[in-house]
């Protein structure tokens, strides 16, 4: 099959399959055997994409527009256009609740994730969007957002769309966020890491980095790892933020979604567009494989998933990590 726009945007899983997104079109692989199973041309460029267990979810960045896609078929449900100075950035959906989708216009909207119709608008604070997440449990939308003099991160309740809480970070950008059980988990450029009380709003820890870090992943065996702009990658522990280890790696941690962890195994996208993989306690280096055309990854369900786009076809390999 030849590669719809020939380079990933953006990865996720749905059910049994991985899809990916590119340029033109939106394809679905599966997971075991790495066949396609279905490729959907889009009306617009996607730029970010998320998924419950049956249907897809895409927007298309400065086209203010979203679409669904029936994750079995490919058939698209539905395509809505937000009004024309809409950006419509990060993706999050939750399974038989609310699609929301953030605005660098200092709002978000929801819609119904059957329809597409709008449920309501709803303005947050000053400063660009900077990390969208979903608990998908609790209806819960984490939103950090990134101004001059500093950043802001709030928790919104998506079935009314009222701030549960809002907290002031000393930093201008924020990292992608990641949910636990009990709290939300982020980096600021400023250097630090935080874990936050889901319920008050409270900081529980506050780690510093060594380098300032872009990004944070989180682990199913009880860690966080967070990478550096410069490479290097920190491990800590969930619970109290004390350091378990740290890897100087050939990574770039400036890479949306290129840094994963799970099963004891820290994998990230490293400067020749290769996969590294370290050890989280240790911080031995494992393996590597060879260097990619273009790469997006994911880790979950005891797999690392890895999307190339190549000028050929795309490839899908699957790393056991469990």
């Amino acid at each position: 099959m030849k590669d719809p726009g020939y380079l990933t945007v953006d990865v996720t899983f749905s059910g049994d399959a991985v899809i990916a997104a590119y340029p033109s079109a939106v394809t679905a692989f599966d997971a075991v055997t790495g066949s396609t199973r279905w490729t959907a041309m889009t009306p617009f460029k996607p730029i970010w994409m998320t998924a419950t267990d049956d249907t897809v979810y895409v927007t298309g960045g400065y086209t203010g527009a979203v679409a669904a896609y029936d994750s079995a078929t490919g058939t698209q449900r539905w395509t809505v256009a937000l009004p024309a100075e809409y950006f419509a950035g990060s993706v999050a959906s939750e399974t038989g609740g609310k699609v929301a989708v953030l605005s660098a216009f200092n709002e978000f909207v929801i819609l119904d994730p059957a329809t597409g119709q709008l449920i309501s608008r709803v303005p947050h604070f000053t400063g660009g969007s900077a990390g969208v997440a979903f608990d998908v449990s609790n209806g819960e939308l984490f939103i950090g957002s990134a101004g001059e003099s500093g950043g802001q991160v709030g928790l919104y309740d998506l079935a009314t769309g009222a701030a549960r809480w809002m907290l002031d970070v000393p930093s201008n950008t924020l990292s992608n966020p990641v949910f636990t059980e009990s709290a939300v988990v982020f980096s600021a450029d400023g250097g630090d890491v935080y874990s936050v009380d889901r319920v008050s709003g409270t900081v529980l820890w506050q780690a510093g980095l060594s380098v300032p870090g872009e990004r944070v992943a989180l682990g199913g065996d009880g860690i966080i790892a967070a990478a550096a702009a410069g490479g290097d990658i920190e491990v800590f522990d969930i619970a109290s933020g004390a350091q378990v280890v740290r890897v100087s790696a050939n990574a770039s941690g400036s890479n949306y979604g290129q840094l994963g962890v799970g099963g004891g195994v820290v994998t990230v996208k490293a400067y020749d567009a290769s996969v590294e993989f370290y050890d989280a306690t240790t911080g031995d280096y494992i393996d590597a494989s060879e260097p990619y055309a273009s790469v997006h990854m994911i880790v979950a369900r005891g797999s690392l998933i890895i999307v190339s786009g190549e000028a050929a076809e795309p490839t899908l390999d699957v790393f056991s990590i469990g």
